[in-house]
Parts: structure tokens; sequence; C-alpha cells
């Protein structure tokens, strides 16, 4: 990139303004792209505030919780299309109607988690509560 300078001085005058030119259009395209890939970054990062903002609600993690605990709790079942002919030609009531193995302790336990977590939560509220009405009267 080696151009020959210009020997003329309203040559080089010349040159320098079309450089000074062409350097402030390429600043002002550099700058409207910047501003274009810059909003573009604001809406995702204000979308994923968003998002983040509603899972951490103390709501969406309990039943998230919740739900993950009772799908993960829930007993495993063979199809009864499979199981009510074998066990009526054996003679076997229960294996037609299967017993529920820790149905009381899993709800048991879903409602010692609900009462450890959700605890100091309504705790907290109701002193809020409390405070706030002697205050006022």
């Amino acid at each position: 990139m080696s151009s020959r300078k210009p020997v003329d001085r309203r040559a080089r005058a010349q040159r320098k303004q079309d450089l000074l030119l062409a350097s402030q259009v390429l600043r002002g395209q550099a700058g409207l792209a910047l501003g274009a890939i810059g909003d573009r970054v604001d809406r995702v990062v204000d979308r994923a505030t968003r998002v983040r903002n509603f899972l951490m609600r103390p709501a969406v993690l309990y039943t998230a919780g919740v739900g993950l605990m009772v799908a993960l709790l829930r007993p495993r079942r063979r199809p009864r299309a499979v199981v009510a002919p074998a066990a009526i030609a054996a003679g076997r009531r229960s294996a037609v109607r299967p017993r529920r193995r820790g149905g009381l302790l899993r709800y048991a336990f879903l409602g010692w988690r609900l009462w450890r977590d959700f605890g100091p939560i309504v705790k907290q509220q109701l002193r809020a509560a409390r405070r706030d009405a002697s205050r006022r009267g």
C-alpha cells in the first residue's frame, strides 16, 4: 500500500482531506454497526434477565421442586393390560390392584419439605405484617 505521496501542496492537501473524510465515514459506519449489535445484545440480555427473574421466583422454584420430587417418587407400575389377566387367572386379587408402597411416606416427605422450605418465608411475612400493623395503629 505504498502509494506515492503527491509533491504538489494542493494535491497533498486534497489527499489529506480525502483521507480524513474516509476516516470519518469508516468511524460512522463502525459506530452504526456497533449500535445495531448493541441494541440486539441489549434485547437478548433483557429477555434473559426476565426469564432468569421469573425462574428465580420462590413459587416457581418450589413448584418445579415439588413436580420433580413427585415425578421421582412416583411408583413405577407395569401396564394393567399385562398384570390383570395373569392375576385373574391365578386367582390373586392383589395383583389386579397393586398396593401403593410408600404413598404415605411420600406425602409425609412432601409435607416436610414444604414446611421446611415455606415455613421461614411465611414466618417472615407474618412478622412483617404484624410490624406494619403495629406501626399503623
